[in-house]
């Protein structure tokens, strides 16, 4: 187990803050010079530093039982009058984990050999050895009868299972006269709130194990300084943090930096609690971020503030940060920074800022990115549509990549335009960005899935695909986020998705017609998955609509996809496909159900459609007509059309073949 800050025997500390009036000589009760003038075995040690001090009345205790050993004690011998007294001292337990239980047994034997005391005492470990955490105060009335002029005084350790795991520690060790036992010793006042920016590790915080202190000059993290807090490591959920800080009554804020640890697009979260010193509940709040993927600097951290109120009852307040991140923080952890407590209410929070840098020109400021979202393009060698510069999301085939970016924007319909492109290493390669725009209240305003494939070269605006998606802000919100998510099937080996152009219009986007709806340039413009490929070329024609066809659930995969936004007018519409069966013999059924989505998720309209497979494939041969009409509200600007793989029995050896894709307009 964890014995670091052991003191070495010559050390010698301040004064005891604290002592009883006591009859006996007993020498260094309290254990600041060490363990000089006790008799102890091999494995009992001092512990305690005036920088990390332990126990109750000074900086120093004596550890019973250092390195799992059994049976480790302290005894010593001293002059005691005969008559009643009471033997009292502090006792604590130093353990790897909360809850373990230490035990002691007290003997105290005569000069005669009588026993003239004897106790057993146990106390639980309640979190990291700190200050006088956990330690209670134990009290032994004994009486030293007229044959004995000395006494021996014994602790033993006691502690189930050999105290494996947990040692046993003693401090201020007294004995007074009679039988009532003393009042136990005052705790220490409160300090005031320290090193809050951790630049002095953990120093005056209790944690928990699986809390460190991370960064150096070499290699910085965090916004003022060079550490962090980073709580949960190793995987470990629950991880805290706490430090217990006079407080006078009256109203404070509490400001900190919190950023996350892991890989990119996890969430990291800490619920923040305030307790006073009798007790009551003063403050309880979460807060979370995601992780960019890359620690380095202040590089993610983003500014929390928590108000709360000291009522009149309260002295001292404990401030605990606990991990709360999902999953139990598998694969991120919360790190925390320049934590302070200043008085007053909150500030309230700056206007979000406008919405900026959409072309990338100025790099990546202004948007919130993930490690593998870097800029691409300069003047020697341009890429993008408006400038020199994009956005390149997925750098290093890293999937969930993203570009996130709040702004202040007015009340009302509005498009969110924007260039789409691809930076594969091939020709043909498919990429998908997931466009999300929500409020700060959490409403979701418009999603969308849009996909393009690569040219395999990079060529100023050669590729790119310009794009709209329309989107109603209420006039209760005050910003908006908009994120690009990195959804490329395969996890984008081999192609990264390029993003510019970006900007916000006022109105309803113009209406975009259907992209490729006969699949003669592959699935370019189609969102799907790992299972659907285009079917059919020049030589071996297949569909209606030309010589290819999409063909949905290949190799037997169920839940097959595909999928198109496209911006339309207010009105009344009807969806058209030939749909066709793919089956390796005669009479096997394909089945895909049509679904109309509008940006928000409501579904518009739905039709689950079936055909026979006739065994073979021909050009035109087996493919049949299918319609679904639709309303578009006058709240919708754009609409998903989704085509979903429902063959039954998961579409072994029958895939749905899906082709000439028509969105006819009926007026309104």
């Amino acid at each position: 187990m964890n014995t670091c800050n052991r003191l070495c025997l010559s050390t010698c500390l301040a004064f005891l803050s604290y002592s009883q009036t006591s009859v006996a000589q007993l020498t260094n009760p309290s254990f600041e010079q060490g363990l000089a003038g006790w008799t102890y075995d091999a494995v009992a040690y001092p512990i305690g530093t005036p920088s990390a001090p332990i126990g109750v009345d000074g900086s120093t205790v004596a550890n019973l039982g250092t390195f799992d050993q059994p049976g480790s004690y302290i005894f010593q011998t001293f002059p005691l009058a005969p008559g009643d007294y009471v033997l009292s001292f502090s006792m604590g337990a130093n353990a790897t984990a909360v809850g373990l239980v230490a035990a002691a047994d007290v003997t105290i034997v005569g000069n005669d050999g009588s026993t003239v005391g004897v106790g057993s005492f146990s106390v639980a470990a309640v979190g990291p050895v700190a200050g006088a955490a956990g330690f209670e105060f134990k009290t032994l009335v004994f009486t030293v009868p007229a044959s004995v002029s000395s006494v021996t005084l014994q602790f033993a350790d006691t502690s189930p299972n050999g105290g494996v795991s947990v040692d046993v520690m003693i401090d201020n060790v007294q004995l007074t006269p009679g039988t009532v036992p003393p009042p136990p010793p005052p705790p220490p006042p409160p300090a005031a709130f320290a090193n809050g920016g951790f630049e002095l590790g953990l120093a005056s915080w209790t944690h928990d194990a699986t809390a460190y202190a991370i960064g150096d000059a070499g290699f910085p993290i965090g916004v003022d300084g060079v550490t962090v807090a980073d709580l949960g490591v190793f995987d470990v959920p629950g991880s805290f943090i706490s430090q217990t800080f006079a407080l006078s009554p009256g109203e404070y804020t509490l400001s900190f930096a919190m950023g996350a640890n892991g890989g990119a697009g996890l969430l990291a979260a800490v619920d923040v609690s305030i307790l006073g010193n009798d007790g009551s509940a003063i403050g309880a709040a979460n807060f979370s971020v995601l992780a960019p993927g890359v620690v380095s600097g202040g590089f993610g951290f983003e500014s929390k503030v928590y108000g709360f109120t000291v009522p009149t009852s309260v002295s001292s307040v404990t401030l605990t940060f606990t991990d709360a991140s999902p999953g139990g923080g598998a694969g991120v952890d919360p790190m925390l920074d320049a934590i302070t407590i200043t008085q007053g209410p909150p500030p309230p929070p700056p206007p979000p800022p406008p919405f900026t840098n959409g072309s990338f020109e100025s790099g990546l400021s202004g948007w919130m990115r993930d490690g593998n979202t870097y800029p691409i393009g300069d003047a020697s060698f341009p890429v993008g549509v408006d400038g020199s510069t994009a956005a390149n999301l997925g750098t290093f085939d890293q999937p969930g990549s993203f570009l996130a970016q709040t702004f202040a924007i007015d009340a009302g319909v509005h498009t969110l335009l924007f260039a789409l492109g691809a930076n594969g290493v091939a020709p043909g390669l498919p990429t998908a960005v997931e466009v999300s725009l929500v409020t700060d209240e959490g409403t979701l305003l418009a999603k969308a899935i849009y996909s393009v494939d690569s040219l395999g070269y990079l060529d100023h605006g050669a590729g790119f695909s310009q794009l709209g998606l329309g989107f109603v802000v209420p006039a209760t919100a005050k910003s908006v986020t908009l994120r690009f998510t990195d959804l490329s099937p395969g996890g984008g080996y081999g192609v990264d998705l390029l993003i510019d152009a970006v900007r916000i219009a006022s109105g309803r986007p113009v209406p975009r017609p259907l992209s490729n709806p006969s699949f003669e340039l592959g699935l370019a413009g189609w969102y799907h998955d790992i299972a659907t490929y285009p079917i059919g070329d020049a030589s071996f024609p297949v569909g209606t609509g030309g010589h290819t066809a999409a063909n949905l659930g290949t190799f037997d995969q169920p839940g097959s996809f595909l999928q198109q936004t496209l911006s339309v007018r207010p009105g009344r519409y009807v969806l058209s496909f030939q749909l066709g069966a793919n089956g390796t013999r005669q009479g096997l059924v394909a089945a895909v159900e049509a679904r109309i989505l509008s940006s928000d998720g409501t579904l518009l309209a739905r039709s689950v459609s079936r055909a026979k497979s006739l065994g073979r494939l021909k050009r035109g041969l087996g493919f049949d007509g299918r319609e679904l009409s639709f309303r578009v509200p006058a709240s919708v600007s754009d609409i998903t059309i989704q085509f979903n793989d429902v063959s039954p029995g998961g579409g072994v050896s029958v895939d749905a073949m899906v082709d000439d894709v028509r969105l006819e307009s009926e007026g309104e």
